[in-house]
């Protein structure tokens, strides 16, 4: 285990890397969470006293070593930079500036290819490689492209956006935006979250509305949104596998050390934590019941969505939160669920299916969806939910199916030990995400880690 040294050797350690940025051991990775998930899985939390940077390292028995790169990232306009900045990455950086070089490198690495997600409150990196050793090897190269990548303006011209020859809109992210713009699910999200969330980066399309894709994102912008949020005290990086620290902060030395001199060559601004912002409450003298129009194939059919939004931060109570997910579980899932039988498995069907779904945000909200509902009828769903919902609470819990909610909290236990044995990538990363975003205590990290497996 690494030695955590005092807050004043650190302090001074720090004046004496400024002239001369040399990281001669790794005492300066302090412990901020440790705990064991299993007998054979320990999960420890470090971070950098130099720079900030976060690990969260699951010591996994797997010959796969799983790196999931996130940083917070929050956008309060549709110009899609957090997307844009995510495909222009992957194009070279400061130290390799050459596109394509860590698809390269990671199947000399005896990895799959590197990937990368951009979500709502974040963006993530990931690889996966056979073995540590591999995984040794393309961590600081990929450190280097997501920290100090090139981002060039005839890169963003190709990836981005510009018109061909054919006088046409073209570009990788501008296509991939086209296919998604005017889905229903797409615009039937950012409605419902401009009520739930007015005023937030909630309701902000993260990958891009067309028009601004076209008129307002620029090579400009993106290179102050990366100076912005992509820097070590943003950066989280959650890795599982067999990982030996010591080895682990040797790989990152270099990376550290270029931090330190860039910082000494020109300090950076003081690091803002993205979505510290209180948000906006909803407006309930509004009619918080309202209809969107969309394009569609088909003119009889349309989709409702009732959501409530949960009056407490998700940090605040993190096991309430997954009994409100097992209970939507309980009245949506299974043909013999209460939902399902009152409005799609009986002899006047109402809709051919019902949903339920958890936005795991700042505050939570909680969504049940009910598809291809005939237009004609559409008005009939929330007035039939409200009277479901008030018979079941008026029922009381005599009435509740204990025997179906004890195999839904069976089924996950079971499924619990086989992915913390098998495969703690599936649930780690989620939960690493929602501790570096919202969590506010040491003890945050195991509380969403262990509740990301119900």
């Amino acid at each position: 285990e690494p030695k955590v040294q005092t807050e004043e050797a650190v302090v001074k350690k720090t004046e004496q890397l400024v002239n001369n940025p040399v990281i001669l051991d790794t005492s300066h990775w302090k412990i901020l969470s440790s705990f064991n998930l299993s007998s054979s899985l320990p999960v420890v939390k470090y971070q950098s006293a130099l720079t900030g940077l976060t690990i969260v390292l699951a010591r996994a028995e797997s010959p796969i070593v799983n790196g999931y790169f996130c940083l917070a990232t929050e956008a309060m306009n549709n110009d899609g930079l957090p997307h844009t900045l995510e495909h222009l990455i992957f194009l070279g950086s400061e130290d390799y500036p050459y596109k394509e070089v860590l698809d390269l490198l990671a199947n000399r690495c005896l990895a799959d290819r590197t990937n990368a997600w951009t979500d709502t409150d974040h963006t993530c990196y990931t690889v996966y490689t056979a073995g540590p050793s591999g995984f040794m090897q393309i961590l600081p190269v990929y450190l280097d492209h997501i920290l100090y990548p090139t981002l060039r303006e005839e890169d963003y011209l190709t990836e981005v956006h510009h018109v061909n020859g054919e006088g046409q809109d073209a570009g990788v992210v501008y296509s991939e935006m086209q296919g998604v713009e005017h889905s229903s699910a797409n615009i039937l999200y950012f409605e419902l979250a401009k009520k739930l969330y007015p005023n937030s980066g909630y309701n902000v399309e993260t990958g891009g509305y067309l028009q601004n894709l076209r008129n307002s994102t620029s090579i400009a912008k993106v290179r102050d949104y990366h100076k912005k949020y992509y820097r070590p005290e943003n950066l989280v990086l959650t890795i599982t596998g067999r990982i030996d620290e010591q080895e682990l902060f040797e790989t990152l030395r270099k990376t550290e050390e270029k931090v330190l001199r860039k910082r000494a060559a020109q300090p950076a601004e003081s690091f803002q934590r993205p979505w510290q912002t209180p948000l906006a409450k909803i407006n309930l003298t509004e009619d918080l019941i309202f209809e969107i129009e969309y394009p569609s194939d088909d003119e009889t059919t349309g989709s409702v969505v009732a959501a409530w939004r949960l009056p407490e931060y998700i940090s605040e109570n993190i096991e309430m939160l997954e009994a409100y997910k097992l209970i939507m579980k309980y009245l949506t899932t299974t043909q013999v669920s209460p939902f399902e039988v009152a409005f799609v498995e009986n002899r006047d069907p109402l809709a051919t299916s019902v949903s339920s779904d958890t936005l795991e945000i700042k505050e939570p909200a909680l969504l049940i969806q009910f598809e291809n509902v005939p237009i004609d009828r559409i008005d009939e769903v929330i007035p039939k939910m409200e009277k479901l919902l008030r018979r079941i609470v008026n029922d009381g819990p005599e009435k509740f199916d204990l025997e179906r909610i004890s195999n839904f909290i069976d089924r996950v236990v079971i499924n619990n030990l086989k992915e913390m044995e098998n495969s703690p990538h599936l649930f780690l990363p989620d939960a690493s995400v929602l501790d570096m975003l919202y969590g506010e205590k040491p003890e945050h990290l195991k509380k969403f880690v262990t509740s990301s497996q119900l």
